[in-house]
């Protein structure tokens, strides 16, 4: 199990809920979160995922097969938990104006400012402890947990965490009807 990385980062989020002395390991293990600053709006098309978790890859998948270029965009996961439910969506890049409509999606901004950011490499290996990263990540005293976390798929092996800075105004914004604000 020692090679596994996906065992690692779960098994130390558990010994972290242990004991005081294995958590100050956990933490060297994620204190590589740095500083990130989104320059300008990002706008994405997507949809929410109905059946969260476990339809992510799916919804990614479709996404995939409908925007035109397919891998020559970037891609997001924006999440949000509201009512003691999460709300993800999965995204690329809109690449023209008014191309969420045309292709049949939800169009959404990720609005620019200041974020924390955590790195993960070899992502796929470690989707069922990307949302432990996240919690870590909000117990930094500078995280806005009213805000959706932002997950940057930087190709198949890298991808980048992402949770607003407080101060900052609401990083997503939902532009169709019915979809409601995030």
């Amino acid at each position: 199990m020692i090679g596994d990385e996906t065992s690692q980062c779960c098994f130390a989020i558990g010994l972290r809920q242990q004991s005081c002395s294995v958590y100050s390991i956990y933490q060297i293990q994620f204190e590589c979160m740095k500083d990130y600053q989104i320059r300008s709006n990002i706008n994405v098309m997507g949809a929410v995922v109905k059946t969260f978790p476990m339809g992510i890859g799916e919804a990614f998948e479709n996404l995939i097969r409908k925007v035109p270029g397919g891998f020559s965009r970037n891609y997001y996961g924006i999440g949000e938990c509201k009512d003691g439910k999460i709300i993800y969506i999965a995204g690329a890049e809109e690449k023209s104006p008014g191309e969420a409509i045309e292709l049949g999606l939800d169009h959404f901004t990720i609005e620019k400012g200041d974020y924390l950011a955590e790195e993960v490499l070899d992502w796929r290996t470690k989707t069922n402890c990307i949302k432990d990263v996240f919690e870590e990540m909000y117990q930094d005293d500078r995280a806005d947990r009213s805000a959706p976390s932002i997950e940057i798929y930087l190709d198949d092996k890298k991808m980048l965490c992402l949770v607003r800075v407080k101060g900052e105004e609401k990083n997503v914004r939902a532009a169709s009807e019915g979809v409601g604000r995030l």
